[in-house]
């Protein structure tokens, strides 16, 4: 029952990351100036971000949820070659940015509706964001409970016996001092 449920949290997890790349891709610039490098290396970042989210979904529902959890924090930027991120951070402004410059679906916008744009891009990216972590705040709290179920009824389980050994054998590091 606890594969079943995790499984789930993290198929939920990972359609918000799936949203969350979505909108990053959506929101790409083909070269802004602000930024130095050639449109195959922002494209390479690009598509660097897309394999590893794969990579990550492919590994485990873990290794997926942890990146997910990472795209959604404060730490997670790509300013290089997101212009989301850029306009957000300031390193570009939208009004300097030529039309060829622009992701397709925004170079036939007017500079009002580019400006929604990126509102409207902003705004969902922080409501999937807001998503990944309450699903990851809700996915830890049932993992604990569950340990605790387990550790209840199994007097031993393997990531207890793992830790264990561990545990010893730092002791005996430290006791020799090595």
């Amino acid at each position: 029952m606890m594969t079943r449920v995790l499984l789930r949290t993290a198929a939920s997890i990972g359609m918000a990351i799936v949203l969350a790349t979505q909108v990053a891709v959506a929101a790409e610039p083909k070269q802004p100036p602000a930024q130095k490098g050639s449109v195959e290396k922002r494209d390479a970042s690009a598509a660097r971000q897309a394999a590893q989210d794969v990579n990550a979904k492919q590994a485990a529902p873990g290794g997926m949820s942890g990146r997910a959890l990472f795209k959604s924090s404060k730490n997670y930027r790509n300013a290089s070659w997101d212009l989301v991120d850029a306009v957000k951070d300031g390193k570009i402004k939208l009004a300097d940015l030529k039309k060829n410059e622009l992701p397709a679906q925004m170079q036939k916008l007017t500079a009002e509706q580019q400006k929604r744009y990126i509102v409207e891009k902003t705004t969902l990216r922080i409501a999937v964001q807001k998503e990944i972590l309450e699903l990851s705040e809700a996915r830890s709290k049932y993992v604990a409970a569950e340990r605790k179920k387990i550790a209840a009824t199994q007097p031993s389980t393997l990531d207890r016996a793992m830790s264990a050994a561990v545990k010893e054998q730092v002791s005996r590091k430290n006791k020799s001092g090595r």
